[in-house]
């Protein structure tokens, strides 16, 4: 098993690997941080796309049956230590990232592949449903990104003397929250949690009303993201 003793953040942490390690081993130290209620932070296909694992029941919405074949970490917090990260660190290294997905397009040229007519045209069945596939991981991201840091706004801005990073804080909770419920309408456009056949979902994407739609909700998150990276940028000078 590998063990690491850190201070990130704030907390020791045991950094489980997997699949390289014993299965039953790692589930047990991830099921009892949870009944400590201490949610397990993790990495599923060695992908830097965080997960926060909240519980071990089988029977619930948001269960990954195949998360020990993926391959990744698991992050087993410890004790509480004096941090070596600031609040400030932390924005100031997100702001570097929104600049560099800016710049790359990462965003924007989602939606001009989704409004490209030759993109979608004359695919066959199991092409389209791996298209939906692809716009429903495609949202995922900031769907999940973006709440998550809407959650992590409220502890640090509510009660606390107005300055600037409180005055940044503010618009930028409620921009994550519009981007989150938006995306949500462009996911259920693609069938995501509407039950059903996906392949009756992936089929919609041969209707350009359909794509225009989902294509606004992406533009929405393109607009969202400029307005918070400006407004972060007045908050934390990098």
């Amino acid at each position: 098993m590998c063990i690491r003793d850190r201070d990130y953040a704030g907390y020791d942490y045991e950094d489980l690997v997997f699949p390289d390690d014993n299965k039953v081993a790692i589930f047990e130290k991830i099921k009892v941080s949870i009944d400590k209620d201490t949610p397990v932070l993790a990495l599923f296909g060695r992908l830097y796309q965080w997960i926060l694992i909240t519980g071990y029941d089988e029977n619930g919405l948001f269960i990954m049956s195949d998360w020990y074949e993926k391959a990744g970490h698991a992050f087993v917090l410890g004790s509480k230590k004096e941090p070596t990260v600031t609040i400030q660190n932390v924005f100031k290294r997100g702001i570097k990232i929104m600049e560099s997905m800016k710049k790359k397009k990462f965003y924007s040229n989602s939606v001009e592949y989704i409004l490209n007519d030759a993109n979608f045209d004359n695919l066959s069945d199991e092409e389209l449903l791996i298209m939906r596939d692809r716009i429903s991981a495609w949202i995922e991201q900031p769907i999940d990104q973006r709440a998550m840091l809407g959650y992590a706004m409220n502890p640090l801005r509510i009660g606390k003397t107005l300055n600037k990073e409180i005055a940044a804080f503010n618009p930028v909770y409620g921009l994550c929250w519009t981007t989150h419920d938006v995306l949500w309408i462009a996911w259920r456009a693609i069938g995501e949690y509407m039950g059903d056949n996906k392949l009756d979902w992936a089929k919609g994407l041969n209707n350009k009303t359909i794509r225009r739609m989902i294509a606004e909700c992406f533009k929405m998150v393109c607009k969202h993201d400029t307005y918070m990276l400006d407004d972060l940028k007045k908050g934390f000078n990098p």
